[in-house]
């Protein structure tokens, strides 16, 4: 009897592994294509405006839109392959019990994240369906229905998860109805303490204060129990939010804030950045760049620590992006660092500040970032010539800093 519960559990897991398997390739494959796609239209694009001088606002608008199907339904992916980025910074130091009942905590929070994408997907579908783009005219709602498709992804792949979990250690059926509990009762003692009017009162004599309590002690909560930082960054705002305006309002606009924010045609060089590393790291460009980096700063004390700052400096000027920079030469350089006995605690700071000096150096992603924030005011011209400097300043400190540590512990 024991072996054939055994066995229906194996297959139950190999049924769930599937399904998620052919839901992660049918995204990668849609992802894929429409980042080809995308591609082909920007250097169409390019060529309208620069060579023709007649740039398309068909392939503008397209391109908008499709970034923002590219960048939600990415997130969908990523959680379906569990790669959200999350910091350990307690789930990593508990025991095995705590730590499940943790990441089941942190499925349920996923779960209620994809119900809030879905709902204001809904939402925001439903109330511009009839509403026509400028360009293309078709309904904007149609557009935002991203939202329902990826908070379904979500709320479905999680809550599939859970139940899997359940099915294998029934314990934890009452640890996620505690949860759902506990929530549902902050909820509405929330929701009362909120419609008091000596709270109203107080609330709006020390609005700033208690926001900012809010905010940074729930997402800090959120980053003791692991949670992934976006969803934990979604939801302290949702609860600093909801201080000030009503949940149903509050989770009803979200999605539609959400798209108004994503859609801006500058942005659009943030994924480009990342696929450029990319293709420059599989091309062998990163390892070009660390033999030159090498020949440079062969004599230095900590020449391996000097040759990844230079690289990394290199690198990510090219990639506009300190992840891809960080990835690319750290991937190739850590192992060799290792091989000779490099302090690796240090070997990864190196790495990891030395980043941030190829990011400021133009191309910049953040640049175009924080020009998009202001609204245009700060010129991306502007912003690229400014940061040369603090750039080359930014690795000539690290390079110093690597270089008295390699003499302090006396390594080549």
């Amino acid at each position: 009897m024991t072996e054939a519960v055994k066995t229906i559990k194996i297959n139950q897991a190999n049924e769930s592994w599937s399904f998620n398997q052919f839901l992660e390739k049918t995204l990668k494959v849609f992802l894929v294509t429409l980042l080809a796609v995308m591609s082909m239209l920007i250097v169409y694009q390019v060529v309208a405006r620069y060579v023709f001088n007649s740039p398309s606002a068909m392939s503008e608008e397209l391109l908008r839109f499709s970034l923002i199907w590219l960048g939600i339904l990415g997130v969908a992916l990523c959680f379906i392959k569990s790669t959200h980025l999350s910091l350990p910074l307690l789930i990593d130091h508990v025991d095995i019990s705590t730590r499940t009942k943790m990441e089941l905590f942190n499925k349920y929070m996923y779960v209620l994240l994809g119900a809030v994408m879905t709902w204001g997907g809904y939402v925001a579908s439903a109330k511009n369906l009839t509403m026509l783009t400028p360009t293309m005219q078709i309904p904007l709602g149609l557009v935002q229905s991203v939202f329902i498709i990826s908070g379904v992804i979500i709320a479905g792949t999680q809550f599939y998860k859970i139940i899997q979990e359940i099915k294998q250690h029934p314990r934890q059926g009452v640890v996620l109805t505690l949860y759902v509990v506990i929530s549902v009762i902050l909820f509405f003692a929330f929701t009362y303490i909120k419609g008091l009017d000596s709270f109203d009162n107080y609330l709006y004599d020390n609005i700033e204060l208690i926001s900012f309590f809010m905010l940074f002690l729930s997402f800090l909560f959120f980053l003791l129990m692991g949670t992934s930082i976006a969803v934990g960054l979604a939801f302290s705002g949702i609860f600093t939010l909801f201080l000030q305006i009503d949940f149903l309002d509050l989770i009803s606009t979200s999605s539609e804030k959400l798209f108004s924010g994503l859609d801006s045609f500058g942005f659009l060089a943030l994924p480009f950045f990342i696929l450029a590393g990319n293709i420059m790291n599989q091309g062998g460009i990163a390892k070009r760049l660390i033999v030159f980096a090498m020949l440079i700063g062969k004599k230095v004390p900590g020449s391996l620590w000097q040759t990844n700052i230079v690289a990394n400096m290199m690198f990510g000027s090219l990639s506009g992006s300190a992840i891809a920079a960080s990835t690319a030469i750290g991937g190739i350089i850590t192992p060799m660092a290792k091989e000779k006995n490099y302090d690796m605690p240090f070997s990864t700071a190196v790495n990891a500040s030395s980043s941030i000096a190829g990011m400021l150096i133009p191309p910049a992603g953040a640049f175009i970032v924080y020009s998009m924030i202001t609204g245009g005011n700060a010129s991306i011209a502007a912003l690229f010539l400014g940061g040369y400097l603090p750039g080359m300043i930014i690795g000539l400190s690290v390079m110093l800093v690597a270089y008295r540590f390699a003499k302090k512990i006396i390594i080549q």
